[in-house]
C-alpha cells in the first residue's frame, strides 16, 4: 500500500511547543508503507530530516518520533489510498479523517486512540460489521457512511459523548438500537440500509435536531412528538 503523500499537516498538543504547527512536506515521489505502523518508519523520518523538509530545524529522528506521539490531527483524506488501515498508535490523536480514499477490510475499533475526538472514514471501501468502538469515550462525531458495512448496528455502549453519527449508504440490517447510551447525540443518519423492524421512540435521545432514515425496510413511523422537536426528518 505504497501512496505518494504531500503536505501532510500535523498540530502538536499543547505539551509541545505551545500547540505549534509541525508541517511535514514530503518530497515529491517519496514513498510511505501505510501497511506498517507509523512508528516503525524510522529511514523516512531520518531523510525527511536530512533534506531540510522539517521545518523546525529537528534532526535527531528520536525526537520525531517522539513528537508524532503529541500529533492530535492526522488529515489524509482524498489521497486515493488503498489497502488496510494500519495500527496507529497515537495516542493523543484527537482528529482522524482518511475520507475519500480507497481503503478496505474491516474496520478497527481504534483502542490505541483514547483521546479521539472526530473519525471521518466515509466515502471508502470498509466491509464487515461495526465496531463498539468501546475505548473512545470522547469521541463526539462518527462518519462511517459510503462504504460496504455490513450486520447490525452496535448499541455504542461507551461513547456519552457522541454528538453526529452517520452510517448512511451501507449494508446494515436488522433492527435499530434505541440509543439510550448516546444522550448528547444530535444528528442520526442511517438512510439508505437494509434496516428492519420497528422505528424506535427514541426517548433517551433529548438534543436528537437531525434523524434521517428513508430508503430502509422499517415499520411504522416517528412518534408526532419526536418530529415536533426535530429541525429535519426524512422516512
Amino acid at each position: 500500500m505504497n501512496k505518494e503523500l504531500k503536505n501532510i499537516n500535523i498540530l502538536l498538543s499543547s505539551s509541545e511547543k505551545g500547540n505549534q504547527e509541525l508541517a511535514l512536506t514530503l518530497i515529491q515521489n517519496l514513498d510511505l508503507d501505510l501497511s506498517k505502523d507509523l512508528p516503525e518508519h524510522y529511514e523516512t523520518y531520518q531523510f525527511l530530516a536530512k533534506q531540510g523538509a522539517i521545518k523546525t530545524g529537528l534532526t535527531d529522528t528520536t525526537t520525531i518520533l517522539g513528537l508524532l506521539n503529541q500529533v492530535i490531527r492526522l488529515d489524509l483524506s482524498n489521497r486515493h489510498l488503498k489497502g488496510k488501515l494500519p495500527d496507529l498508535r497515537l495516542s493523543n490523536l484527537r482528529f482522524l479523517l482518511l475520507n475519500t480514499n480507497e481503503l478496505c477490510g474491516e474496520l478497527p475499533d481504534f483502542s490505541s486512540l483514547p483521546n479521539l475526538r472526530h473519525l471521518d472514514l466515509r466515502l471508502n471501501q470498509f466491509q464487515g460489521t461495526i465496531p463498539n468502538f468501546s475505548n473512545l469515550a470522547k469521541l463526539e462525531e462518527l462518519y462511517l457512511s459510503h462504504n460496504k458495512l455490513t450486520g447490525r448496528i452496535p448499541n455504542f455502549e461507551n461513547l456519552p459523548r457522541l454528538e453526529w453519527l452517520h452510517l448512511f449508504d451501507n449494508q446494515l440490517t436488522g433492527s435499530i438500537p434505541d440509543f439510550s447510551n448516546l444522550p448528547a447525540l444530535r444528528v442520526l443518519s442511517l438512510d439508505r440500509n437494509q434496516l428492519t423492524g420497528k422505528v424506535p421512540e427514541f426517548a433517551y435521545l433529548p438534543k436528537l435536531k437531525l434523524l434521517d432514515l428513508r430508503d430502509n425496510c422499517l415499520e411504522g413511523t416517528v412518534s408526532t412528538g419526536l418530529r415536533a422537536r426535530l429541525t429535519y426528518f426524512n422516512e
